[in-house]
């Protein structure tokens, strides 16, 4: 249920964004992508009505998510210029060449409510973690033990830059690491994470122009998960429950 509320949330984040970016979408676009969901699920053994019922989404609302996805692929076009997508093929260079890292994490847990003084006092404890775990190789297992934070998938600890199952901040500073180094203490919305890079693989480098479009594709969720942060700094959200 929460996931189903931020995912609501996010999109009407989005909406607004675009309203003000004078976004516009044209209905004839919207009917272009049902008709492919549509053809896509008849394959399927299935159709939009069955589609729609078991999740719960009447056709306005899911013309809704057509019209913000279309909305926001149209703002990256415009944005992602093609200085703009080398420059950030450049950036996260070992992303598009292959790497990832082999991850051990730990949690410094922040309880939900948690006052100002409180998240300060588990980050100072997150602080002296990390200290311990940088001049002392041995004591980040010794912590792992107690406090342990899966990330990657399936709890193997592989991650890499841009990855789905892993929050934005971690990958972000996971992946800049090192073999053996461990991160300074990364906030995420339960707490404090600290990561140490166990293994890393050999990139291997691939021209902007051969995959040029997985750029594109990549620079347009970043795009949208930064617009997204951006908008929750600044928004007042109300939550109206039935």
């Amino acid at each position: 249920y929460n996931a189903a509320l931020e995912e609501r949330i996010d999109e009407t984040l989005l909406k607004q964004f675009l309203t003000k970016e004078k976004i516009t979408v044209r209905e004839s676009d919207v009917d272009e992508q049902l008709r492919v969901l549509g053809e896509s699920l008849a394959r399927r053994g299935s159709s939009i009505e069955a589609f729609r019922k078991e999740s719960g989404l009447p056709e306005t609302a899911l013309r809704d998510q057509f019209r913000v996805l279309i909305g926001f692929e149209k703002f990256a076009e415009r944005t992602g210029t093609p200085d703009e997508l080398k420059k950030f093929h450049a950036l996260h260079k070992d992303y598009f060449d292959g790497v990832r890292i082999k991850a051990e994490a730990l949690l410094v847990r922040v309880p939900a409510g948690a006052t100002a003084s409180e998240r300060n006092a588990a980050r100072g404890q997150a602080e002296s973690i990390t200290k311990a775990c940088q001049s002392d190789p041995a004591a980040f297992t010794a912590f792992a033990k107690t406090i342990p934070y899966h990330i990657g998938h399936a709890s193997s600890g592989w991650i890499s830059r841009f990855d789905s199952l892993v929050e934005e901040a971690v990958a972000s500073a996971a992946t800049s690491l090192a073999v053996g180094q461990v991160s300074s203490p990364i906030s995420i919305s339960t707490g404090f994470v600290i990561v140490k890079c166990i293994e890393r693989t050999t990139p291997t480098p691939r021209p902007f122009d051969e995959i040029a479009d997985w750029v594109q594709e990549t620079y347009a969720g970043s795009l949208r998960q930064v617009v997204i942060a951006r908008q929750r700094q600044t928004a007042t959200i109300t939550i109206t429950r039935p």
